[in-house]
């Protein structure tokens, strides 16, 4: 756990600097102070939409976006910047040019009962088609426990495989292993990964899944990376899987970069990238 130490420790010493103060869970006053500049018009409205309560204090538990740590924070503090141009988005990804339009906390049916997951970013395709990216900050540094019971009842119909019906077999494999716990991921969250393949297959679009996160060097690096090629390994005929950091994204953004976008990348460079 010492890395995700080091990224807490350093977003209250930038919090510090900033002149801004953080309660003893790390917790801003109001979502608003934990970003560069305020949301877009459209990720305003999608994550009041969302079911994340990323915006709003339930029941004595801070908003999420209120987080230093705060992966949507982190996502919305480096693309919505470039939410009117997703070609820009997909640059920074190191995916080819061809975007139609960018939305954050995208929803995408799996045609069970219950609400559907959240991405975190999706950009649409000229074609039509969708690059479903999930992010993650802090969140992967935590070990998941092997006794936890991953995916409900519903996603094991007697009747029916719901992700090899829709062409996905490694995916079904996959997700049978980790519900009889024949298999584990300590530290990439590979049973949202599927659930978000199975939403954006259910759309009946074709797509790609993108992993995001911030890296931090370490023993949790190196499973995590051996955890993303086993996935990858298992899913790779199903659905291109790409795997990036917000570091490689950021070194993209700055090759790029224009004068105008000075302010926006001092925030970044001080706050994640120093």
């Amino acid at each position: 756990m010492q890395a995700k130490k080091t990224v807490l420790a350093n977003q209250s010493l930038w919090a510090t600097k900033a002149g801004l103060k953080l309660d003893a869970k790390g917790y801003f006053s109001s979502w608003e102070e934990n970003l560069h500049r305020p949301l877009s018009g459209q990720a305003l409205a999608a994550f009041r939409r969302g079911s994340g309560n990323e915006l709003q204090d339930v029941e004595n538990r801070a908003a999420k976006m209120r987080a230093a740590h705060s992966s949507s924070a982190l996502v919305v503090n480096v693309f919505d910047y470039w939410s009117g141009s997703a070609d820009r988005v997909l640059s920074a990804l190191g995916l080819p040019a061809g975007g139609k339009s960018v939305s954050f906390e995208a929803q995408f049916s799996t045609g069970l009962e219950g609400g559907p997951a959240n991405l975190d970013v999706c950009v649409e395709l000229a074609d039509g088609s969708l690059v479903g990216v999930e992010s993650k900050f802090t969140e992967w540094l935590t070990p998941k426990p092997a006794s936890k019971e991953y995916f409900k009842p519903k996603y094991f119909p007697a009747d029916k495989k719901v992700w090899e019906s829709l062409g996905l077999r490694g995916a079904q494999r996959l997700a049978e292993d980790v519900h009889a716990r024949a298999k584990h991921f300590r530290y990439l969250d590979a049973p949202q990964l599927l659930k978000h393949a199975l939403g954006l297959a259910t759309s009946k679009r074709a797509f790609e899944l993108y992993y995001l996160y911030y890296d931090c060097a370490g023993r949790e690096s190196d499973v995590h990376q051996t955890e993303i090629q086993d996935f990858r390994r298992c899913v790779g005929e199903d659905f291109p899987f790409h795997v990036g950091t917000y570091q490689e994204a950021y070194a993209r953004i700055r090759e790029q970069a224009a004068e105008s976008d000075a302010a926006y990348l001092a925030y970044l460079d001080a706050r994640y990238f120093a």
